[in-house]
């Protein structure tokens, strides 16, 4: 006797996963986060070399609520509030999908915005076997 496989249909898979990721309080919590200087390096590493970086949020700029964010001692640096600009493209083609990745964080790599404003660079971002799309899960927070 030949035994036979049925498949789950998709719909079912959906609405078990909607319904995880909604018992949960927010998909974010479970996120890490990194933040460099400008001109310093940005290192983000998953674990064991068997996850993948995914990339949620990147912003890079200067927040007034954020004054004492990587000050400077050169008197002639300026901080000063001057919003933040999404990089996040920019730094999913640098680390989405890799098991580490580095890169300076300055305007050559992360465009030239809020020039002669000393930045910093805030990254939200997950580690996962599977290669998903955050921005849809992030939107349910």
């Amino acid at each position: 006797m030949r035994k036979t496989s049925k498949s789950v249909p998709y719909y079912i898979v959906i609405l078990i996963i909607v319904g995880i990721l909604t018992t949960r309080k927010c998909v974010a919590n479970g996120m890490k986060s990194m933040m460099a200087c400008e001109n310093g390096m940005m290192y983000i590493k998953c674990p064991h070399n068997t996850l993948q970086i995914q990339i949620a949020q990147a912003s890079y700029g200067r927040e007034l609520s954020k004054k004492f964010v990587c000050q400077s001692n050169d008197p002639n640096v300026v901080i000063k509030d001057c919003g933040v600009s999404n990089v996040k493209s920019r730094v999913q083609k640098k680390c989405d999908g890799k098991y580490e990745c580095n890169f300076k964080v300055d305007n050559q790599n992360l465009g030239y915005f809020c020039t002669n404003v000393y930045k910093y660079l805030i990254v939200l971002f997950d580690c996962s076997k599977w290669n998903y799309n955050l921005s849809f899960f992030l939107s349910l927070c």
